[in-house]
């Protein structure tokens, strides 16, 4: 009788749990910030009859239990509780009630759980803008100390011209932008829709008297030649996310923005070239390690990966790719290549896996593999790089490509039997 190994088969949690980037600051503001927070806050706590307490309550009632009220914690301690707290809760709204909760023990714990509170803010509409000013006004202690915790923030601008706003719900425009981001002081990480607007010299030159901006994140349109760097308002940038439709033109006379980046991706929601990696990556050949160059369309090419900054990165993402000797004989190239990632199916074109670079630890493939476009005879085979230690499957395929299926059993197989570890995901599917 045939041995079977098994396969562990993750299924992604179908439930919506909202994240902190997809509630609106009035939820927020509710929590921490809204009317009369500051007695919420030095107001004693006093329980709803409730035969069914909820997570936070519960958590709230143990930390005001007798026996507790006297055992001091440092600030450390207190933080690692918190920390600890919230990760027991399926949902974002329970972890900010588990935190807001925590206000109401003491000093020590009140200050802990509003710096998680006001880590992360996500802004879209002008009232929320407009109420987190007022929570973090600098002319008072507290609000500076509150404006002082947030660390990133997710800001989505109008994608209409701000004449065409609704009357009643004011959008978030960049002419906003800069003097917002000017009562965050240790901002550090910003990720911008841009919408429908435009970066003018003023408004990118106003953006250079605030925080300092070292993890960028940009979606829509373009416009990156900001980052010139005559003009590059942000010049210790060490990450950089640009989710754009397609390519960027980048004008010959612009000159390479001077930042050293340790970590690139580019996410084309069309297709593109990926041309103007060269150029932000200039000055990046001794700090890049990690690259993610993903493409929506499967024209686009992956020859900037010739580029002499690509050499010493240890982690590669890529999208939608022909497998071929040209892109295996780059990636040979790369000696410090420890994680390769396959984000999107593989026409394959040549033989696979045998021609990966052996350096590669850890692999991400994305099934089904498709036979290249002039049905190339190829073979998919069960060579494992040398040093392979973790082999992740995304099948995406509910039926049919037997051929893919086959291969993906007996290779998951073989790397178990080797001690790879081993895990297939598959994504939840309509009607699934």
């Amino acid at each position: 009788m045939e041995s079977k190994i098994p396969i562990r088969i993750h299924q992604s949690d179908a439930r919506f749990q909202p994240t902190a980037s997809q509630l609106d600051l009035t939820n927020f503001e509710v929590i921490i910030g809204g009317k009369n927070s500051a007695n919420k806050l030095n107001a004693p706590f006093r329980p709803r009859p409730s035969s069914q307490p909820t997570m936070h309550e519960s958590f709230r009632n143990a930390c005001l239990s007798p026996s507790g009220r006297n055992v001091l914690f440092s600030d450390d301690i207190v933080y690692s509780i918190l920390i600890a707290a919230t990760n027991s809760a399926t949902s974002d709204l329970d972890r900010r009630g588990i935190l807001f909760a925590c206000c109401h023990v003491c000093h020590v714990w009140s200050r802990a759980a509003q710096s998680l509170l006001f880590r992360h803010v996500f802004l879209q509409i002008r009232s929320s803008m407009m109420a987190l000013l007022k929570i973090i006004d600098h002319k008072t202690e507290r609000g500076r100390r509150l404006a002082g915790y947030i660390q990133s923030a997710t800001i989505k601008l109008s994608k209409q011209p701000e004449e065409f706003d609704p009357p009643t719900l004011p959008m978030i425009h960049v002419r906003h932008v800069p003097a917002l981001l000017c009562h965050m002081p240790n901002l550090c990480t910003l990720d911008l829709n841009l919408g429908g607007g435009s970066l003018t010299p003023n408004i990118i030159s106003a953006f250079a008297r605030g925080p300092r901006i070292t993890n960028l994140r940009i979606e829509g349109g373009y416009d990156i030649e900001f980052l010139a760097n005559e003009t590059n308002p942000w010049p210790h940038l060490e990450t950089i996310t640009i989710k754009s439709p397609g390519t960027a033109a980048i004008h010959e006379s612009r000159n390479a923005p001077r930042i050293r980046l340790a970590q690139i991706t580019i996410h084309y929601t069309y297709a593109g070239s990926f041309t103007e990696v060269p150029w932000l990556i200039g000055h990046s050949k001794e700090t890049l390690s990690h690259v993610s160059l993903v493409s929506q369309g499967e024209g686009s090419s992956y020859s900037v990966l010739h580029q002499s900054q690509f050499r010493n990165i240890r982690s590669l993402t890529l999208g939608h790719i022909t497998w071929d000797e040209r892109l295996s004989g780059t990636l040979h190239t790369f000696a410090c290549l420890k994680e390769l990632r396959f984000a999107s199916f593989i026409r394959l074109a040549h033989s696979f896996p045998s021609n990966l670079p052996d350096t590669i630890e850890h692999l991400l493939v994305t099934s089904p593999f498709m036979p290249s476009t002039d049905q190339k005879s190829v073979d998919l085979d069960m060579t494992r790089p040398a040093l392979l230690k973790s082999l992740v499957v995304i099948d995406t395929h509910s039926s049919g490509y037997v051929f893919s299926q086959t291969w993906v059993k007996d290779y998951i197989q073989v790397c178990e039997t080797d001690g790879i570890l081993t895990e297939i995901i598959r994504p939840n599917r309509s009607g699934a």
